[in-house]
C-alpha cells in the first residue's frame, strides 16, 4: 500500500533490467543490454522478503493484469506453487490474447515428475534453464514424464511440459540499489522468452490479439526450437519433445522468420 514503488527482495528489479535496460552497461566484456528495451512493463509486486505467496494472492495479480489488457504476462518466481485459482486465471488470460510464460521451476532431477508452476494450463509456455554448454541446468525441473501422465492427463503437442529451453546459469543483470549480480534460475530463462516474445510482438504489430494467436506463436516457437542433447532424445516427428529440454532451444530469429509466412508487421 506504499505510494512510491519499492524492492524489498530485488528479484523485480533484476527481471525488469533484463527485459528493459535501455543504456547498455559494461561488466567487463562483453556490453550488457535489456532483451526488449523498447516494450513497457506493468510491475505487479506478490509477496515481500521471506513471505511465500498463496494461489489467491498470484491469482489476483494475473486478473490485474487482465484487466490492464496487457500482451504478456511473466510470472517469474519459480517457486510459486501455483493451484486452481491461478490457473483459472491464466485460462482467462489467455482465452483474451495474452501470452502466460513461467519458469519450469529450480527443483531439478529431485521434483516431483513435472514443472511447478500451471502444469495444466496447456497454453502456458513452461521454459526450463541451459547453461553456455547448452546442457541442461542441474537445477531446471523436468516435465511430462510418463509416472505423471496418470494424474495429469496425457499432453498433446505443442503443450508437452517444459516447452523451451533459453539460457538460465550465471545471467548478470541489476539489483536493488543499483548493482550488478550473476543469477542462475528458470526464472532467467522465462524471461528470456519472455523478452524475445515481446520482440516478435513488436515485430509484428498488426497481429490479432486472440487465443488463436497465442496458441499458434507457441506452435512456430515449438516448431522452431533448436534440438539439444542429442538426437536419440528426440522421436524425430515435427513436434519432438523431451523431458529435459522440451521442444528445444528457443530460436528468436527462426520464429521471426517463419510467422512472417502469415503475419503482417
Amino acid at each position: 500500500n506504499r505510494s512510491e514503488p519499492y524492492d524489498d527482495d530485488g528479484h523485480g528489479t533484476y527481471i525488469t533490467a533484463l527485459l528493459l535496460s535501455k543504456s547498455s552497461f559494461s561488466i567487463g566484456n562483453p556490453v550488457v543490454k535489456g532483451i526488449c528495451p523498447l516494450a513497457e512493463a506493468l510491475i505487479v509486486k506478490i509477496r515481500g522478503r521471506n513471505k511465500e505467496c498463496t494461489d489467491e494472492e498470484i491469482s489476483q495479480a494475473v486478473r490485474f493484469c487482465v484487466k490492464e489488457e496487457v500482451d504478456i504476462i511473466l510470472l517469474s518466481d519459480p517457486k510459486a506453487r501455483t493451484g486452481k485459482l491461478t490457473e483459472e486465471a491464466c485460462r482467462e488470460a489467455i482465452s483474451k490474447g495474452i501470452f502466460v510464460i513461467v519458469p519450469a521451476g529450480d527443483d531439478g532431477c529431485a521434483d516431483d515428475g513435472d514443472v511447478n508452476l500451471l502444469p495444466n494450463v496447456s497454453e502456458a509456455i513452461s521454459v526450463g534453464s541451459i547453461g553456455k554448454d547448452l546442457l541442461v541446468s542441474s537445477f531446471s525441473s523436468r516435465g511430462n514424464q510418463a509416472e505423471i501422465i496418470g494424474i495429469r492427463g496425457r499432453r498433446e503437442n505443442p503443450n508437452k511440459k517444459p516447452e523451451l529451453v533459453a539460457p538460465g546459469e550465471c545471467i548478470v543483470s541489476i539489483y536493488r540499489e543499483g548493482i550488478y549480480v550473476e543469477l542462475s534460475s528458470t526464472s532467467e530463462a522465462a524471461t528470456m522468452v519472455a523478452g524475445i516474445v515481446a520482440l516478435l510482438l513488436q515485430a509484428y504489430s498488426g497481429y490479432e490479439k486472440s487465443e488463436e494467436s497465442v496458441k499458434f506463436l507457441k506452435e512456430v516457437l515449438a516448431k522452431t526450437a533448436k534440438k539439444l542433447g542429442g538426437n536419440e532424445l528426440y522421436s524425430g516427428e515435427p513436434f519432438s519433445h523431451n523431458d529435459k529440454y522440451g521442444y528445444g532451444l528457443v530460436q528468436a530469429y527462426d520464429a521471426y522468420m517463419e510467422l512472417g509466412k502469415y503475419w503482417r508487421r
